[in-house]
């Protein structure tokens, strides 16, 4: 059987389903940070608007105050961009989570859950 779920009538291969929300955070690599505002989350990964260029295959630091009960909780993993385009404000990326440890997940799942 196929891992993942089902998106309309198509069979969607990513494992974590994924959910629009707008978010600013931070994205660093080599002590230089570029400001970034997200347009859905999974506990995987992130697509976002970046305002300056990262390649493809580069690997980051992600910051992300997740708001959870009138305060927000920072979450920090590595991350390496699988997806890099150019777009209106900047560039398009999707940067899927290589470190993130379960507190770091459960975290994400709070945050989606408190949002619906």
């Amino acid at each position: 059987m196929k891992k993942g779920f089902v998106v309309g009538k198509m069979h969607e291969r990513r494992r974590d389903e994924r959910h629009d929300r707008k978010l600013e955070f931070k994205v660093g690599k080599g002590g230089e940070f570029l400001k970034a505002t997200s347009v859905n989350i999974s506990t995987r990964g992130i697509s976002c608007v970046v305002s300056g260029e990262v390649p493809a295959m580069n690997k980051l630091r992600v910051s992300i105050g997740l708001p959870s009960g009138g305060e927000a909780r920072l979450l920090e993993c590595d991350g390496v961009v699988v997806r890099s385009e150019p777009c209106e404000g900047g560039y398009s990326i999707a940067i899927y989570f290589l470190n993130i440890d379960r507190d770091g997940a459960a975290l994400i799942k709070e945050y989606l859950e408190s949002t619906k």
